[in-house]
């Protein structure tokens, strides 16, 4: 279900669920979603904040500067805990956990499929309806295009990875050959 680690894990449920007894799931997900934005675009910010030769005091002055007011205290305070902590480095990862948690409470879940050439809105609607069919949940899915593939598609969800495509039949039947053994 999840790639991250025991850390990230902890900090994100943490916070899912004090924004959940503060009834705030959803403008917290807005804000996380304005923060993860503000540390992509701003990687300065970042080699900042995870500086070892900086200062937390100075790190503390630039989140109460930059995003005191801007933010709520959660996640200001996360921020940070996160620096006095020294693991501010997780706060990525921890901001794009929260989102995923949010998805897996709202019963949305992430999904990936991956084809030789894009499909028609039509396409994709037939797909998602078969597919939650098939998983019994409701998809968010991500559609990617992989013209290695020749044709078919390949399908990600959680732990499963189904491969329906022409190229994966081909290494399968490669693979067969390769095994039998010739009189």
């Amino acid at each position: 279900m999840y790639k991250y680690s025991n850390i990230t894990h902890s900090y994100s449920e943490a916070l899912f669920n004090t924004a959940k007894k503060m009834n705030l799931i959803f403008k917290i997900l807005e804000d996380v979603s304005a923060l993860i934005k503000v540390l992509n675009q701003s990687p300065r910010l970042v080699v900042f904040l995870e500086g070892p030769h900086i200062d937390n005091s100075e790190k503390h002055n630039l989140i109460d500067t930059v995003f005191k007011g801007n933010l709520p205290d959660i996640l200001t305070n996360l921020i940070q805990l996160l620096i006095d902590n020294n693991r501010i480095e997780y706060l990525s990862e921890i901001l794009e956990d929260y989102q995923k948690r949010v998805q897996y409470y709202k019963g949305l879940f992430p999904a990936m499929v991956i084809t030789a050439q894009e499909l028609s809105f039509t396409d994709k609607l037939k797909l998602k309806a078969c597919l939650e069919k098939f998983t019994k949940k409701q998809l968010q899915i991500t559609y990617n295009i992989k013209k290695k593939l020749i044709g078919g598609l390949i399908f990600k969800f959680e732990d499963t990875l189904i491969d329906y495509s022409l190229r994966g039949g081909l290494n399968r039947i490669r693979r067969e050959l390769e095994l039998a053994s010739l009189p």
